[in-house]
């Protein structure tokens, strides 16, 4: 999908205020810790599947001194790496947070400032402005690190990975490069173009939807004096029949998607073994080896096939960001309210039981 001078500008606008703001060093010092933890966990994970082959390969050997030393330190490593996969999604959650407070701040700035809700209630530029404010940011915060945290481990697992399935079979990794590089192409040509125009169609029309019925709950006087539910009701049931209808366009790229990304992850189990089943029978290879060579195999294309195995996310964050693109051009200049450092907002008022 091809964008305008006007659309990148107003991508940048979103993504670089917050590193470049207040809160910057906040900011950096947990994407600096994330990018630590990351790299620790994916170096546990080459040393965890390197003794797992030689774990199995002892048992294959009837080896018990190789077997027991392989298992002491399989263990060492699985009781390190739990707490790195923990903390990880603790400092990501985390960070996101911060980032959603930042910019759900700056643009309720924008949104009320020089009477802007207003002008865009009247000239109608965009709709649903108070959905990409809320469900939008969140989405844009959220899966924006997450698709980061991915694409960085991704990167740290290509290394490792990558050299340890060379060091077994340089034509499985040659076989594995052309086939994700051919995976990626198809799905970002046929899935993911057409999946990021429907996400963003069927988030518009969510929100006319409950747009619709909370115009409802705000007139209930004018509706019941003037007798006009089955008004009321034909029109709610028409928006939730644009709802549905979208919804059912794609959940059938979905399934096509997921007919595509099935195939092409599961036929990949059986390749390793056909491609090294000659070596193993030779004895110029031992059944560790083979297991290591699986295992690296499935996670080397997890990491250069992110296009295939991500794309759901992938459009849906690519939706979000168009709508916010949108909100970000009609908005004023970026205002936002001078508050310290990552402050929450305020709690709710205490309610009063009767």
């Amino acid at each position: 999908m091809s964008s305008t001078p006007l659309e990148k500008k107003s991508l940048f606008s979103i993504l670089l205020p917050y590193w470049r703001s207040q809160e910057k060093w906040g900011a950096w010092s947990l994407l600096g810790l994330l990018v630590v933890l990351l790299f620790f966990r994916t170096g546990l994970q080459v040393v965890f599947l390197i003794f797992g082959g030689e774990l199995t390969s002892a048992l294959a050997a009837q080896e018990s001194d190789r077997f027991y030393q392989a298992t002491l330190i399989f263990a060492a490593i699985l009781i390190i790496s739990v707490p790195f996969a923990s903390v990880t999604d603790y400092i990501r959650a985390k960070l996101s947070l911060y980032w959603r407070t930042w910019l759900t701040r700056s643009y309720l700035g924008q949104y009320l400032s020089d009477q802007a809700f207003y002008q865009l209630r009247l000239k109608g530029d965009i709709d649903n402005p108070d959905q990409r404010i809320e469900e939008d940011v969140r989405a844009f915060t959220r899966e924006s690190l997450k698709l980061f945290v991915i694409i960085l481990e991704s990167s740290f697992q290509l290394v490792g990975f990558a050299g340890l399935l060379w060091s077994i079979s340089q034509p499985l990794m040659v076989f594995l490069l052309v086939y994700s590089v051919v995976g990626s192409a198809i799905a970002f040509f046929c899935f993911g173009r057409p999946l990021i125009r429907i996400n963003a169609e069927q988030l518009k029309r969510e929100a006319d939807f409950r747009y619709d019925l909370a115009r409802i709950r705000e007139n209930t006087e004018a509706i019941a004096l003037y007798r006009g539910e089955s008004q009321e009701l034909s029109q709610s049931w028409q928006q939730f029949g644009h709802v549905f209808k979208n919804y059912t366009h794609l959940i059938r790229w979905q399934l096509g998607l997921n007919l595509f990304q099935n195939n092409y992850r599961y036929v990949t189990y059986i390749i390793p073994g056909i491609l090294l089943a000659p070596q193993l029978f030779a004895g110029n290879l031992e059944i560790g080896d083979i297991t290591q060579a699986g295992a690296a195999f499935t996670l080397t294309l997890s990491a250069l096939a992110l296009i295939v195995l991500q794309l759901q996310q992938l459009t849906s964050l690519g939706a979000a960001t168009q709508r916010l693109q949108q909100l970000t051009a009609v908005l004023p200049t970026n205002i936002v309210r001078s508050l310290p450092p990552h402050t929450p907002p305020p709690p709710p008022p205490p309610t009063h039981k009767t």
